[in-house]
Order: C-alpha cells, then sequence, then structure tokens
C-alpha cells in the first residue's frame, strides 16, 4: 500500500507540475478569482456522486476541519493564480516548491513539531536561493516583483495545507473532508470575483480546454489521490516527492511555453531543490 502512495503522488506531481504553463495562458482569457472558482466547482461536482453512491454523513467536526484546511487551500491556489499574471511560469514552480521546505516551522508553530538541524540548514540554503530567483539578468537586486511576493505567500499557505492534511486525514472521510474542501474554496473564490468585479468570459477553445483539464485531473483526482496517500505515508515523505513538481514543471514551460531560464534562476531553482531534498531526504 505504501508503494502505490508513493507511486499515486508521484503521478500526482507530474499532473501539478504541468498546470503553470496551463493556468498561466488560461489566465489570459479568464479572471483569476473566477477560473479559481470555476475550477473547485467543477471538482466539487465530480465528487458529490461518489459520496452520494456511498452514503457519507457530513458531520459538524468534518466540516469544520474542511474550512481550516480549505482556508489554506484557497490562500494557496489564489496567491499562486494572481501571481502567474505577474511571473513566469518555471518562477512561479520553484517559489511554490518552497512549502515543501516550510512544511517542518509551520508544523512547529501549530503543532510544536521542532524542526532539526538539517532542515533548519534547508530553509537558509532555500532562502539563498529564493534571492537568486528574484536578482535580475546581472546579479543585482531590482526590488521584488509583485507576482514573486504573491507566489512566497502562495508557498506559505501550501505549507500550511500540507501540514494540516496530514494531521487532519487520519480522522475524517476521504471523500466528504476533499468535497468539503472544494466547495468552500469554490465559494469563496466566486465572493472574490464579485468584490473585485470580474466577470466571467474567456469561457471557449482553449482556456475552457484548461479550466476542465485543471478541474478534473488537477483537482479532483489530485486531491482525493493526496489525501488517501497521505494516509500511508508520512508528511515528509510526501513533502519530499512534492519536490519533484518544480521539476515537471520547468520542463513543461521550456517545451510549450517557450521560456529560457537565466542562469540566476538556474542558480536559484536549483538551491531551493537542493534545499529541499536536505530537508526531506
Amino acid at each position: 500500500m505504501r508503494g502505490f502512495a508513493i507511486a499515486l503522488l508521484v503521478i500526482i506531481t507530474f499532473i501539478w507540475g504541468s498546470t503553470f504553463i496551463v493556468v498561466k495562458n488560461a489566465i489570459a482569457h479568464i479572471p483569476p478569482f473566477v477560473f479559481v472558482s470555476f475550477r473547485f466547482i467543477i471538482a466539487a461536482i465530480l465528487l458529490i456522486p461518489f459520496m452520494i453512491r456511498r452514503g457519507n454523513k457530513i458531520t459538524i467536526s468534518e466540516v469544520m476541519k474542511s474550512i481550516i484546511t480549505g482556508s489554506a487551500l484557497f490562500g494557496g491556489y489564489a496567491f499562486q493564480t494572481l501571481g502567474l499574471l505577474y511571473t513566469t511560469a518555471s518562477k512561479s514552480a520553484f517559489i511554490t516548491s518552497l512549502s515543501v521546505v516550510l512544511v517542518p516551522f509551520v508544523s512547529y508553530l501549530i503543532f510544536r513539531r521542532k524542526p532539526g538541524a538539517r532542515e533548519i540548514a534547508a530553509l537558509g540554503m532555500a532562502v539563498i536561493g529564493l534571492y537568486q530567483l528574484i536578482l535580475g539578468p546581472r546579479f543585482k537586486f531590482e526590488g521584488i516583483n509583485l507576482g514573486d511576493a504573491f507566489t512566497f505567500f502562495c508557498a506559505l499557505s501550501f505549507a500550511l495545507h500540507i501540514s494540516l492534511t496530514g494531521h487532519f486525514t487520519k480522522s475524517v472521510n476521504i471523500e466528504s473532508f476533499t468535497l468539503n474542501q472544494f466547495l468552500y474554496v469554490g465559494i469563496i473564490s466566486f465572493i472574490f470575483s464579485l468584490i473585485f468585479g470580474e466577470k466571467i468570459t474567456g469561457l471557449s477553445g482553449n482556456p475552457l480546454f484548461a479550466l476542465i483539464f485543471i478541474g478534473v485531473f488537477a483537482t479532483a483526482f489530485a486531491f482525493v489521490g493526496q489525501t488517501w496517500a497521505q494516509r500511508h505515508i508520512k508528511d515528509t515523505q510526501a513533502a519530499l516527492i512534492f519536490s519533484l513538481e518544480p521539476v515537471f514543471a520547468v520542463l513543461f514551460a521550456i517545451l510549450f511555453g517557450g521560456e529560457i531560464l537565466t542562469t540566476n534562476q538556474i542558480i536559484g531553482g536549483s538551491l531551493i531543490i537542493g534545499g529541499i531534498l536536505i530537508s526531506e531526504w
């Protein structure tokens, strides 16, 4: 069972890696919060039949846990989608991957699980890598890109989500826990789209295909699989597998997005991935 859980997380990470360039292209036509809202509503609709067939009951306790975890999930995808408006898919992937290094520190703040020396060293390496990513082409600091700042908050939110999922997943029904999160994120995102005056536009052709792909595979399938898999392996093992995401993302960005990595981006990304490996190996 453990081997299958690991293989499943690798497949999910591959799918997530492909989404950076897909989302970046889609939000050029679909407003960010509208995109996030529809993404999670599609995923929720797909899960409802399974809930009905199995007769799963939704408890108040599970709803509260779903809202807490869903808030972190909303923050992650809201900040990531906004960030992709202003930064490249490859940089977004590298900065998002910082979430893996941040997991031990978030777990310490919430659950008092003290990080070890290796995890502290890994964070230091990742911070140096992040600094390299935000440097200009000539290795000069030219200010923080708005997209990079948004994406850093995305990484914090995802670190929180990984920690909360690992904590709650052993005491909840997987389907209802995931469905409640999807509904919560979908509704909150829709409310934000109204607040910011976003309009539902661009829902045709490639953007519509991208939205369906993201909703079905990168959300419904991926998060049910993640929640199930984290029942059978440790949080740190899951985080190590998630470190493959920026590798897949960069490959997709280069092959299908025409992106070219600068020297400082290669150095920064390598340091972040190195920090992840040191922290979780």
